[in-house]
């Protein structure tokens, strides 16, 4: 959309009986000009993620997305997902800059 100006238009399918599938568009992106790419990935997900909540199971992805897991995960991690210590400590500061934010 930055070469060509047009606009960004979320779009999710649905599969529906006999192997077809439903297109859904979400509302077209406004004032993207100025956002990051993650900005815009960001945008894009928040506008799926109620029909990924609501019916999750055609959202399994069948590669390696979730890569690392916490040291200490709270909830079940695919198998494939190991133990890194950067993101271990990517996670731990998140969390000290969260109990910063809250003491203020």
């Amino acid at each position: 959309h930055e070469r060509t100006g047009v606009s960004i238009v979320p779009a999710h399918t649905e599969p529906l009986p006999n192997g077809r599938y439903r297109l859904v568009f979400h509302p077209k992106m406004k004032d993207t000009i100025g956002m990051t790419h993650q900005q815009i990935a960001q945008a894009c997900w928040n506008s799926f993620e109620p029909y990924v909540r609501k019916n999750p199971a055609p959202w399994l992805w069948m590669y390696k997305h979730w890569r690392y897991r916490p040291a200490h995960p709270d909830r079940p991690y695919p198998f494939y997902a190991n133990f890194y210590r950067l993101f271990e400590d990517m996670l731990e500061a998140k969390k000290a800059g969260a109990s910063d934010e809250a003491k203020l």
